[in-house]
């Protein structure tokens, strides 16, 4: 069974989070597939120590899947050299290092819709599951609750952009003959993402002004539902324009190793007192 986990965080799920939950669209009479996972971190403090790898290996009828494994290993802003007999993991080791975001996509992408397996799992959850909600991984025999759970993995992290518009999606689903998406570009052209997260009333405005036609969406009004119409010009944001972007981190495009994107990027204001959008090495 899945749930709307993110319901809270953005209105539209990223790509890598509607992979996800498809997965439990499959046939469930399939053979049950487990993933023991297990994570390495600098210490044993919840609050000052630092996760610095994640391993996986995938467990089918009663075998240890040897060639389904993953290993990712995460950047250490914190490094604790008296740790590193225990974990053998050097800061500046030959491993490729990735950001905790890039690290729990890749996660997902690999544990699928299996049973998660651990040996004192709650220490490896609690390193995580600090502070408000973020990037949340939840058992999928869990109702969604907005507290601390065992059960739960949260990751957060919020920061901000500037980036121009260059150009737009159409809308799919409840969004048809709407806005979809923005697709947002660093001044530099290195950085290129998708951002949504507005409201219907400011998607259909974005929407009029990208089309130059009137679109028209329904709202609820009092206990009642209107039809309304957006006209061109009734937003200032449109092709060009600087738009600040609230995100989690800046990750690796996945399909251009060249390029660069942003973890659950969504719209946060417009910048009209702003002519350029940052560059790369401006976004953290």
């Amino acid at each position: 069974m899945k749930f709307n986990w993110f319901k809270k965080i953005v209105k539209d799920y990223p790509k890598f989070w509607e992979t996800y939950l498809s997965c439990f669209d499959e046939n469930e009479s399939k053979t049950k597939r487990y993933v023991v996972f297990d994570c390495e971190t600098t210490g044993l403090d919840y609050k000052s120590d630092r996760i610095l790898s994640i391993g996986a290996v995938a467990i089918q009828n009663d075998q240890i899947i040897v060639g389904d494994f993953m290993e990712v290993f995460l950047q250490q802003d914190i490094f604790k050299p008296e740790s590193v007999p225990i974990h053998g993991i050097l800061k500046e080791g030959k491993e490729e290092k990735i950001v905790e975001a890039e690290a729990i996509i890749r996660f997902l992408e690999f544990i699928k819709d299996a049973t998660l397996v651990g040996h004192h799992v709650a220490f490896d959850i609690e390193m995580i599951n600090q502070g408000e909600e973020g990037t949340v991984v939840k058992s999928s025999k869990m109702l969604w609750s907005d507290s601390r759970s065992k059960l739960q993995l949260k990751l957060k992290s919020e920061l901000v952009c500037d980036l121009k518009v260059s150009g737009w999606l159409p809308g799919e689903g409840r969004f048809v003959g709407n806005l979809g998406s923005l697709t947002m570009i660093s001044n530099d052209n290195l950085l290129s993402v998708n951002v949504s997260g507005f409201s219907y009333k400011l998607r259909s405005e974005i929407f009029a002004n990208l089309t130059n036609n009137p679109v028209q969406y329904s709202m609820v009004i009092e206990d009642e539902c209107v039809t309304l119409t957006a006209m061109p010009g009734d937003t200032d944001i449109g092709m060009d324009s600087i738009l600040e972007i609230t995100y989690n981190t800046k990750i690796k495009d996945r399909h251009d190793s060249s390029m660069w994107s942003l973890f659950l990027p969504r719209f946060n204001k417009s910048r009209q007192d702003k002519l350029t959008a940052n560059n790369i090495n401006e976004i953290k």
